[in-house]
């Protein structure tokens, strides 16, 4: 008897391919949960202007931890390093350690202890305070700022969720000029190990610039992919057009030199813009060492495709904005005085003097500006071009329809007959509840200047 044999049904090829899709679909999702779906833990640190104290460029930074990632980081602890922070062996003077305790309740209680040195000075270097955070944290030993030191693993036990930030501590650091500060940290999770991260302080002549330096993560390879897209839309920026060095004669030993740039603003123009545009002025050449001062503008209510005249013509029209920064009294000034009795090798001479041009652009804080117009708004002397003018003025009045009392800042514009900025400035207004309040603004120009005025737009700002 034939042994009775049997064949299998072909499995049809849609099959195989749908069983092919299937495991590459696995894969993907295996990959997301694994690469992209996790936690990205980093430090931030934030800080207002700095301020130039005995030579040195003093800050008050904050330093945050936020959550990048896409998924909530449990168990989280970090540590800080300053290997690098030993300038403070140059300088006369102890230290400031603090003890920190966090409890629940997010309270910091410091005990502050001084250490004099040999020569019984006391320290500079402030210690580190903790902020008002939800978060619980614990930790066993702090240090200070301004001499090697660390912070040893640190403890979050609260969640951080994702694109979340918390502020965790502050200090004061007080830096040299032209030096640059390392700070490490490594952080970690539940999800993952340490992972390592540096920021570094970069001090100028009168400002600190931070440079950070985030830990690296597999999803840092996708950033770099998708940054030819993100380039088809760049942020709003500014660049400089033009920049000039006026200078006058003033007598046989004095020459008077103002610096003078025009800006571009690129960006939407239903968007308005802060800019700050700084010269620094330098001896021969510019290198850090020749330095010898900064000052710095601020333009308010700027829009993309708007160019603004950045210029300050005598010291009696500077506003309060502009900033200077010098080791010299004449060049604490507008206009420069250029003078023999600089202290210099070789005699000064404007053909001497380089300025360099910074600008950086921000975006201008949104308010809540319901119930609040403006009202009655006119221009007045900029008709008289005689001796005997009346200086231009914006004025109005800002009414407020809320049952609330409301503080804004009032920016005008004021522009040339092209469309040129050639100033802004601004005033702060407090409105009673149901009332109006006057304003009047000026855009502190030499009468050449205010001729050119042909228009205006006032704004509403929330800050400056």
């Amino acid at each position: 008897m034939l042994p009775l044999l049997l064949n299998a049904p072909e499995i049809p090829n849609s099959i195989k391919w749908l069983g092919a899709i299937l495991a590459a679909i696995a894969a993907i999702i295996t990959a997301y949960r694994f690469f992209l779906q996790r936690p990205k833990l980093q430090l931030l640190v934030d800080k207002d202007r700095d301020i130039v104290l005995d030579n040195q460029v003093v800050s008050h930074p904050t330093f945050k931890i936020v959550n990048r990632g896409n998924a909530p980081a449990h168990d989280v602890y970090f540590d800080i390093r300053a290997p690098t922070w030993n300038f403070g062996e140059e300088q006369k003077g102890g230290a400031l350690k603090v003890e920190v305790s966090v409890d629940d309740t997010a309270e910091a209680d410091d005990e502050t202890t001084e250490s004099d040195d040999s020569n019984g000075q006391e320290s500079e270097y402030a210690p580190l305070s903790f902020e008002d955070s939800p978060l619980t944290v614990d930790h066993n030993f702090m240090t200070y700022f301004g001499r090697p030191g660390e912070i040893n693993q640190m403890f979050i036990d609260d969640t951080i969720y994702s694109d979340v930030s918390f502020r965790i501590f502050s200090t004061k650091l007080k830096l040299e000029r032209f030096r640059t500060y390392g700070l490490e940290y490594k952080v970690g999770c539940q999800t993952y190990g340490p992972r390592k991260g540096t920021i570094e302080f970069e001090v100028g002549y009168d400002s600190i610039n931070i440079n950070h330096q985030p830990p690296r993560f597999w999803r840092a390879w996708l950033r770099k992919i998708k940054q030819p897209l993100d380039n088809l839309s760049p942020d709003p920026y500014a660049w400089i057009r033009k920049a000039e060095i006026k200078t006058q004669r003033a007598s046989f030993f004095h020459e008077l030199v103002r610096p003078f740039a025009e800006v571009q603003v690129v960006g939407s123009p239903n968007e308005y813009f802060s800019l700050n545009a700084k010269a620094t002025v330098y001896l021969d050449e510019t290198e850090p060492e020749s330095t010898i001062g900064t000052v710095t503008f601020n333009e308010n209510g700027l829009s993309g495709g708007e160019i603004a005249e950045i210029r300050r013509e005598d010291g009696k029209y500077r506003l309060p904005t502009t900033r200077f920064e010098s080791d010299h009294s004449n060049f604490r000034q507008m206009p420069f005085i250029v003078s023999p009795h600089f202290p210099s090798p070789k005699p000064l001479t404007s053909s001497r003097i380089e300025i360099d041009w910074e600008v950086e652009l921000s975006p201008v804080e949104k308010g809540d500006f319901r119930g609040l117009s403006i009202e009655n708004d006119n221009i007045t002397g900029r008709d008289q071009p005689n001796a005997g003018h009346r200086p231009v003025r914006v004025s109005g009045n800002i009414a407020n329809k809320n049952n609330q009392s409301r503080g804004i800042f009032v920016v005008v514009k004021f522009y040339t007959e092209d469309d040129r900025v050639v100033s802004t400035n601004h005033t702060e207004v407090g409105v009673s509840p149901r009332d109006s309040t006057e304003f009047n603004v000026s855009p502190r120009l030499p009468r050449e200047q205010e001729l050119r005025i042909d228009d205006y737009e006032i704004i509403m700002q929330r800050s400056i």
